[in-house]
């Protein structure tokens, strides 16, 4: 009987703990992820995986997530099927590129706003066909993999 007891005196003391654990919400939240083609001319997107080496589409990725942060910070790891020939990243100091010549991570800070978050990636000469493969962090936690295939 005592242990018993014991056990339903120390779930009865744990519970509420559990109870707030569980009900703390997190500093951000994905809430919705996708990848696709941006319009060259608008603001239009396409949700896709196929994007066209002869188009010279943009592409990327939006994000919605849900935050307290007025500031959101992400990464993006970026790796394509063989080396690019030109990264087109000279001069941006929140993007390096492996000495592989095949991944590329970009770093930013961006303002929480309306909770939307996204980058794009246009297609340019020398850039090899294949998956493309984008893996996104969102301020360190949450992160959702996208996967191109460039024809």
């Amino acid at each position: 009987m005592k242990p018993l007891l014991f056990l339903s005196l120390a779930c009865a003391l744990l519970s509420p703990v559990a109870a707030l654990a569980q009900a703390a919400p997190a500093e951000t939240e994905i809430l919705h992820a996708t990848s696709g083609v941006f319009g060259q001319s608008d603001d239009s997107f396409r949700p896709t995986r196929d994007v066209s080496l002869a188009q010279r589409d943009a592409y990327g990725w939006i994000i919605q997530v849900r935050t307290d942060k007025p500031v959101i910070r992400w990464r993006e790891e970026f790796t394509l099927p063989a080396r690019a020939s030109n990264w087109g990243v000279d001069g941006d100091s929140q993007i390096t590129v492996a000495d592989d010549g095949r991944t590329s991570v970009t770093e930013r800070e961006v303002e929480a706003g309306t909770g939307w978050i996204a980058n794009a990636w246009a297609v340019a000469d020398g850039d090899p066909k294949g998956r493309y493969v984008m893996r996104v962090t969102v301020d360190g936690g949450p992160s959702r993999e996208f996967q191109f295939d460039v024809q």
